[in-house]
């Protein structure tokens, strides 16, 4: 138990500090930028990372999920790096040819900076390498890996647009970070394995409805920006960026749970260790809640005088926005436990379903409420739909568990007092080796 505190207070640590860093990286480019230019990035990214979700497969969850707890695995990262990596070449292809449509549809100078982004695709191939570090339960190094590219990737974009590449700049910073990013994964996780067609059929079966849920939840978090692309200027989709990012502060607990759950999960899954998993899943719904209201009333205290000295009169607008998709936040701390725990005990079918009802009604109110309403109707959307996929969420796992929201609070107690034990003897053992 020691050792999932260790890497739950490691993942914290780094999802503060991914989160921290992200949004003073961001402060900072959206100062530099302006609205204008800080809403074509956003356009630009939503564009190729949207394009780049059709080539999830979901292999790397599948290859956690069968690696978990396995001594000879590189057959399966293997297999799946193959997979990875013949669509993702396909996809930077598509994303080119794409380009010079989208600018002439949407009237915006993308076509060159979605052409620069798409290089930002191929490296994502080899994150199957990050997938074995997480099966093995490396989470320590992961996090400081990620600590480490988030890094890069605010010093190269700021750094490239305060010499005076502009947004073409902080396009390329993104690209470069994303290369290193990709070698650290490489250089602790890489082996030659042998490529096994069985086993792609079953990282395959377990992959796709994973793979079709992230395209879906993708859709429901990131459509908004490219259909608000067609109907409202970069200005505006960059004040709604800015309210989307200080509101997604709210989700660094959950965030930082959820990447140390779902290797547990899967191996208490194989094991039979229905208690373990009960006893995590209700846990995390109560602390989660807790964290999200708290969190989010004090956002909200903050929000505008926060907005107004950082970044400026002209992006006040970010706060009546961030009013409305707080909720939303808040919503999906509770959804993190939910899918979470589904794709760990094997129900990625589950979370499929909730995630293509989300986007389909997603796509659906955009179209209805985006061309009246503008960014104001795309956070109303965000509420909605989070509120849907909770429900839904909350739903299967009782179906499936057998669960109430009442039981097994017994565990979050004893989780507390392990954490306070925890706490206790890391503090003795720090001052011994003082």
């Amino acid at each position: 138990m020691w050792r999932v505190l260790r890497q739950f207070i490691f993942g914290s640590t780094s999802n503060i500090l991914n989160r921290v860093i992200g949004l003073i990286g961001a402060i900072i480019t959206a100062r530099l930028l302006g609205p204008e230019g800080y809403g074509l990035l956003g356009i630009v990214f939503a564009l190729t990372l949207t394009l780049n979700m059709f080539a999830d497969t979901g292999v790397e969850k599948a290859i956690v999920h069968y690696a978990a707890g396995e001594t000879d695995d590189l057959n399966i990262v293997w297999s799946g790096f193959v997979i990875d990596l013949l669509l993702t070449v396909s996809v930077f292809i598509i994303n080119v040819l794409l380009a010079g449509w989208f600018e002439a549809q949407t009237n915006k100078p993308v076509k060159v900076l979605s052409i620069l982004a798409a290089l930002y695709l191929i490296p994502s191939a080899f994150d199957t390498w990050k997938s074995r570090l997480q099966a093995r339960k490396r989470i320590e190094l992961l996090c400081i890996i990620s600590v480490i590219s988030t890094l890069m990737q605010t010093s190269f974009s700021i750094s490239l647009i305060i010499i005076g590449f502009g947004v073409q700049g902080a396009v390329t910073g993104f690209v470069i970070a994303r290369i290193g990013h990709t070698l650290l994964y490489m250089r602790y996780g890489f082996g030659k394995g042998e490529f096994n067609p069985k086993v792609v059929v079953k990282l395959l079966k377990y992959g796709i409805p994973s793979g079709l849920k992230g395209l879906s939840s993708y859709l429901v978090l990131r459509a908004d920006r490219l259909i608000l692309a067609f109907f409202v200027t970069a200005s505006d989709i960059a004040i709604y960026g800015i309210a989307n990012m200080i509101g997604s502060m709210i989700q660094l607990l959950p965030a930082s749970f959820s990447l140390i759950m779902l290797p547990y999960i899967s191996e208490a899954y194989k094991n039979k260790e229905s208690q373990k998993i009960h006893g995590s899943y209700t846990a995390g719904l109560v602390i989660y809640g807790i964290w999200g209201i708290i969190s989010a009333l004090f956002i909200l205290i903050i929000a505008e005088p926060l907005v107004l000295i950082i970044l400026g009169q002209e992006y006040l607008p970010s706060v009546n926005i961030l009013r409305i998709c707080i909720f939303a936040d808040v919503a999906y701390c509770f959804f993190h436990i939910m899918t979470t725990t589904l794709d760990g005990i094997h129900q990625t079918t589950k979370n499929l379903i909730i995630a293509v009802v989300q986007a389909l009604i997603t796509l659906a109110l955009l179209f209805i409420f985006i061309p009246f309403y503008g960014i104001t109707g795309a956070a109303y959307i965000d509420v909605i739909v989070s509120i849907i996929g909770v429900i839904l969420g909350f739903i299967y796992m009782k179906r499936i568990t057998g669960l109430k929201l009442t039981q097994n609070l017994s565990y979050v107690r004893e989780l507390l007092t392990i954490l306070k034990r925890g706490m206790k003897q890391a503090i003795v053992l720090t001052k011994e080796n003082e």
